[in-house]
């Protein structure tokens, strides 16, 4: 495929996608806005042609939030910020989530709090255990990598850097 080709390709791709975007907004009525509560938070539904819902954009505990289900009605991806109900030097800090068919969390992409706010790619099994975690040094100078595993025990195993 020559350069040109797959530019074109990737031009009429994107405008493919951001028409559609814009059109559904525009001409699909099919939206339930919840009212907001006078926390200021707010959560607008978005519903397929049967009515069921597949997306869900809003604010919740003040933080942003984006939440999308598959056909069958299950959670398959969230994409937000943490609120701080767990760590307050989390607050304000991305975090995204991607579960299985099984409403299992499989994996988060995040980032940590810490000295160097740094990137943390979690790997869980069905138990929620975590089993694969790699990132950069949450706090060490260099940001050095590290990769640790968890065995089926819970033991940590480093295998290179520190977490």
């Amino acid at each position: 495929m020559t350069m040109q080709r797959t530019i074109n390709l990737l031009v009429t791709a994107f405008f493919a996608f951001a028409g559609g975007m814009v059109s559904e907004r525009l001409f699909h009525v099919a939206t339930d806005a919840a009212a907001a509560d006078t926390s200021g938070d707010s959560v607008q539904d978005f519903r397929d042609g049967i009515g069921r819902v597949r997306l869900q954009i809003g604010v919740q505990n003040g933080q942003s939030a984006e939440n999308l289900w598959g056909e069958d009605g299950k959670l398959r991806l969230q994409l937000g910020t943490y609120d701080g109900s767990v760590s307050a030097a989390e607050k304000g800090l991305p975090v995204m989530t991607l579960y299985d068919n099984h409403s299992h969390l499989k994996m988060l992409l995040r980032i940590a709090s810490g000295r160097n706010e740094s990137p943390v790619l979690v790997m869980k099994d069905n138990l929620d255990r975590d089993r694969i975690v790699m990132g950069l040094s949450l706090n060490g100078p260099g940001e050095e990598p590290f990769l640790v595993y968890y065995d089926n025990n819970g033991g940590k195993h480093a295998v290179f850097g520190s977490f």
